[in-house]
């Protein structure tokens, strides 16, 4: 890559953006949201697989010419995945002792399995178990996280970033 004003990239089908230059081998490029790839959200979700919707993501130093001929010899084309936001539907159970670890079980729809995935249990992180088929999310609820009779938030994530 080159450190040039013109340094663009493009995400599935999505118009051209200008991409950050990092080093040589590095660039950072924006992702757009997924119905501006897959031009609606209908489009998305009907492309949706496993829970993930892959693209293929497209380089140019000169913002131009976009080697984006899967037959290219010389490199290996990038893929990004865009994913279906997660909904939950309940949490078992509803209520769990702050002196013990106790595993709670939400039930939801949107998951899919993958190493990333976590719930945020008040304000801590603990790592997630995904069962597809169930459509569950497993995970401890830490000890001592509230105190007694305080009522926090459940959250999940698919990708690290809860």
């Amino acid at each position: 890559f080159l450190d040039l004003p013109t340094l663009s990239c493009v995400v599935g089908s999505a118009e051209p953006r200008r991409a950050k230059f990092h080093s040589r081998g590095t660039i950072v490029c924006e992702a757009p949201p997924a119905a501006e790839v897959f031009g609606t959200e209908k489009a998305f979700l009907s492309s949706v697989d496993g829970g993930l919707a892959t693209v293929p993501v497209y380089v140019s130093n000169n913002g131009v010419d976009f080697d984006n001929d899967e037959n290219a010899e010389f490199k290996t084309i990038p893929m990004y995945s865009y994913y279906v936001e997660p909904t939950l539907d309940s949490i078992f159970p509803a209520f769990v002792s702050p002196d013990d670890e106790t595993e709670v079980k939400i039930m939801g729809d949107g998951f899919f399995e993958n190493d990333k995935a976590s719930c945020r249990i008040g304000s801590q992180v603990v790592p997630a178990k995904v069962s597809v088929p169930a459509q569950t999310i497993s995970c401890k609820a830490p000890r001592y996280f509230v105190g007694s009779g305080s009522t926090v938030q459940v959250m999940v994530s698919m990708n690290g970033q809860a």
